[in-house]
């Protein structure tokens, strides 16, 4: 024998109430800055002359006075080996005890040289205070194979700490999550992740700094070596993962707390329209 079953009103109510006792957590996170680049075509700063197509929101820090300033092309940021200008953009708040901040980017790199050149290893995005202290560097590389290229992580200076294992292709579009806990100095990078669980690089090298801008870095290299053109589509950063992730990527995908709201929310709907 089935057991009796509340009437509609009783059951709508009795799950509306037991969301009390779920964590309260879905959605907690707070981004701090998108930028989709969605700017006019020209440089990106005043800097050298330029046209400061971003009306002011990014600025340089460093390698001015030469040529190859970071430019928006086709609603992207175009950053060059062989480019001179280093940009950042202020995040709207300053870190402090207690935190981790994430960056999330999409982006593509086109190599440019002819066969056999080798790929410039250095860093190409990064967090940053308010003055030269950098952190969470991501870095540019050769692949581990025979093609395109790999990505690299140093929580702060003196060059490459860890190297990702897969090699991605030119061309492509990749996501890449990058963190930076102000108590522990560590860093992390995940490549193309579903979520924070999955794998990622770290570093425990970071000494503690307040981040306050996300940055971007061209490296002045000549020669042979000036091989490679990375375009950004977008940057977000924000407090935890999930958020940065899907501002970059524009998805939403609802904790298990909020999927319920939301059932919930369309039964009460449909029980109100049929009462009507």
């Amino acid at each position: 024998m089935k057991s009796p079953q509340l009437p509609r009103p009783a059951r709508i109510a009795s799950l509306l109430a037991s969301l009390a006792f779920l964590p309260t957590n879905a959605f907690s996170g707070t981004v701090f800055l998108y930028d989709g680049f969605d700017y006019a075509d020209g440089q990106l700063t005043d800097t050298d002359g330029g046209a400061n197509v971003s009306g002011g929101n990014w600025t340089a820090h460093s390698g001015i006075g030469f040529t190859d300033n970071v430019d928006v092309i086709g609603g992207k940021a175009q950053v060059l080996n062989s480019g001179s200008e280093d940009v950042n953009r202020l995040i709207g708040t300053t870190m402090t005890a207690g935190q981790t901040y994430y960056f999330a980017a999409q982006f593509a790199v086109n190599f440019t040289g002819t066969a056999g050149d080798a790929i410039n290893n250095d860093y190409f995005l990064h967090f940053k205070d308010g003055g030269i202290g950098f952190r969470t560097r991501v870095y540019l590389d050769n692949p581990t194979g025979a093609s395109g290229y790999s990505l690299g992580l140093s929580a702060s200076s003196g060059g490459q700490v860890a190297k990702w294992a897969t090699d991605l292709n030119f061309g492509d579009t990749q996501l890449i999550v990058g963190s930076y806990a102000f108590d522990t100095g560590e860093a992390k990078l995940w490549v193309n992740p579903t979520d924070e669980s999955s794998p990622f690089l770290t570093d425990t090298n970071g000494a503690t700094i307040a981040i306050e801008s996300i940055a971007l870095r061209q490296d002045f290299i000549s020669g042979p070596v000036a091989n490679n053109e990375i375009l950004i589509d977008a940057i977000a950063v924000g407090d935890d993962f999930s958020s940065a992730f899907a501002s970059a990527t524009g998805t939403v995908v609802p904790e298990p707390s909020a999927a319920l709201l939301l059932l919930c929310g369309s039964s009460l709907m449909v029980f109100t329209r049929r009462r009507q």
